[in-house]
């Protein structure tokens, strides 16, 4: 796999949110649940982290696979995903603490897009407190930058190249956790190139045919999502 310089990132033209529309045929393939259990999740406790501007309901559906894999899936404490990274990563790595205190367990992190950024961020400040994480269609690099969201965040008064190396600088430590990347190449609302993290081996990466809406819907991601976690159960 080549692992792209950050000058090959660029953030997708904004018709192509048009395209994401085509990830809405994902739910129909959930109408008849999903057969037998992929795996035992031995009522390990996942958190899951929904994208910027998405709540909780959002990761409804994927929830509910993974408790049909007997996973203990957790909705984050903060519903809506407001772009405010500082404040959002704070709160949930008190998340993860209370209920790695509940379930006297490390806990997995599944996160969508900005979820699975703040996923990431979350397991390197608290690695001792996390077991694993899983992000979905999430830019590893340049935070908004190579997004369609950039000109949003300097609309909003962010600083996207001081976001970008503060982002650069977090990266070059490692995160000492199992971490697996999901990406599209149809993703129409960042540049699939900047989810791939050259601190992960190929076997890390998995390329699937949805959009980034999609990927909370696809039966093809759930049975990546299951298999990664069986990986690392506790």
């Amino acid at each position: 796999m080549e692992i792209p310089s950050l000058p090959n990132f660029n953030a997708p033209p904004r018709w192509g949110i048009f395209r994401e529309l085509s990830g809405l045929l994902e739910l129909p393939k959930n109408v008849f649940g999903w057969g037998k259990p992929l795996v035992d999740g031995k009522s390990n406790p996942i958190l899951l982290v929904p994208g910027y501007k998405a709540g909780n309901f959002s990761m409804e559906v994927i929830k509910k696979f993974l408790i049909h894999n007997n996973f203990n899936a957790i909705n984050w404490s903060q519903d809506y995903n407001n772009g405010h990274v500082e404040v959002m990563l704070e709160k949930l790595k008190s998340d993860i603490l209370l209920y790695q205190d509940k379930f006297n367990s490390k806990i997995h992190l599944l996160g969508w897009s900005l979820g699975g950024y703040l996923s990431r961020e979350a397991a390197r400040d608290l690695p001792d407190s996390v077991q694993s994480v899983i992000t979905l269609a999430t830019p590893i690099h340049g935070g908004p930058k190579y997004t369609i969201a950039a000109k949003e965040y300097i609309k909003n008064g962010f600083d996207i190249d001081q976001i970008e190396a503060t982002v650069t600088e977090r990266n070059l430590n490692p995160i000492p956790v199992p971490i697996t990347s999901i990406y599209t190449k149809n993703d129409s609302i960042i540049d699939w190139k900047s989810s791939i993290d050259p601190h992960l081996s190929e076997e890390d990466h998995f390329e699937v045919s949805t959009t980034h809406l999609g990927v909370i819907w696809s039966p093809d991601v759930f049975h990546i999502v299951a298999n990664r976690l069986k990986k690392n159960l506790i």
